[in-house]
């Protein structure tokens, strides 16, 4: 069975891949572009097409907790691959087992760390997909459009093109209550995708997708995007300087690369999950370890910047410098 309505409001999916060809290379036609609820969805809907109960499936270590549970629930058996500021080991990538058909990767910015995967482990990647028939790529570029201007490379959808789905979706760039995403399929996989669009809840309704669309028609979206970048920049500094202030070598936070948050390095005898535990309800605060498919010795918080003025940084930065002024008592007192 296939619909019209099934791969979303028209003008959203040419609008969509009209933005694809301009800003990421990507050649597609409307008819491959479906228009979903977000990246979950795009992961579910992919999983049920591609995946049996069984199968491995490379993943990203760290990588989303929502991930790794809309891939357990379809049957599959997760194949961390890990993975830091400079991508992965492809030696050390269990690419060669039989069993794994599909694999998920972030090139263009990885969550949690923000890292941008470099051209060789790009071609590893497409080399893998396109040795066999029947594997499969899921390329989420949700974090592209935010992150910073390392990330402008190549999408694996052209390195490996047929075998590749690329998925995004609008949530970081206009607003979390927005439901609105993307999944740009292979020709071979249309079809196939539109019927298993609407088993899993029809259509979308269209008239956000029709105030998208003029969105991003008019420019509107591309020059949002870059007014975003600049102002999540500036939070990040402001961010920065107050941990620098408050916190002084105990907490160090690196670049932001991801747009929405800044990673804070921790000394080893303070625990990330015990930290963000105490801290709870002063910043959008999480542990890095909580990423981890397995032990890790990682040991950082991610603090949420996106949301936040400078004011209220601060003001949180100074709260977190509070729960630790027990047990540091070298560190300045919070103004």
């Amino acid at each position: 069975m296939r619909s019209a309505d099934a791969g979303g409001y028209l003008p959203l999916r040419q609008a969509i891949a009209d933005h694809l060809f301009e800003t990421r290379g990507i050649e597609c036609t409307p008819d491959q572009v479906v228009v979903v609820t977000g990246e979950g969805q795009a992961i579910s809907l992919a999983a049920s097409l591609l995946i049996k109960r069984g199968d491995g499936v490379l993943i990203e270590n760290p990588t989303h907790v929502g991930i790794r549970q809309i891939l357990r629930a379809a049957g599959a058996r997760l194949v961390p691959v890990a993975v830091d500021d400079r991508g992965f080991d492809p030696k050390a990538a269990a690419f060669d087992e039989a069993d794994v058909r599909v694999a998920l990767f972030t090139p263009s910015s990885h969550f949690p760390t923000g890292f941008t995967l470099g051209a060789a482990q790009r071609t590893t990647i497409a080399d893998w997909a396109r040795a066999r028939e029947g594997r499969w790529i899921l390329e989420d570029d949700t974090g592209h459009d935010l992150a910073s201007s390392g990330s402008w490379q190549s999408p694996l959808w052209s390195g490996a093109r047929g075998h590749v789905l690329y998925f995004s979706s609008f949530r970081r760039t206009l607003a979390p209550s927005l439901r609105l995403g993307f999944v740009v399929v292979p020709e071979s996989l249309v079809d196939a995708m539109l019927s298993t669009r609407l088993l899993a809840d029809g259509y979308r309704p269209p008239l956000e997708q029709a105030i998208l669309n003029d969105f991003i028609v008019g420019g509107h979206y591309a020059e949002h995007v870059r007014a975003m970048r600049e102002i999540y920049a500036e939070r990040h500094a402001v961010l920065a300087a107050a941990v620098a202030e408050h916190l002084g070598d105990t907490v160090l936070p690196e670049p932001s690369l991801a747009g929405l948050h800044t990673i804070c390095r921790l000394p080893a005898h303070l625990r990330d999950g015990d930290l963000a535990e105490r801290a709870a309800g002063s910043f959008v605060l999480r542990p890095l370890s909580a990423f981890y498919e397995g032990a890790t010795n990682a040991n950082a918080l991610l603090l949420g910047h996106a949301q936040l003025n400078a004011q209220e940084l601060r003001r949180e930065v100074r709260r977190l410098a509070a729960v630790l002024r027990d047990d540091q008592p070298n560190l300045r007192r919070a103004m």
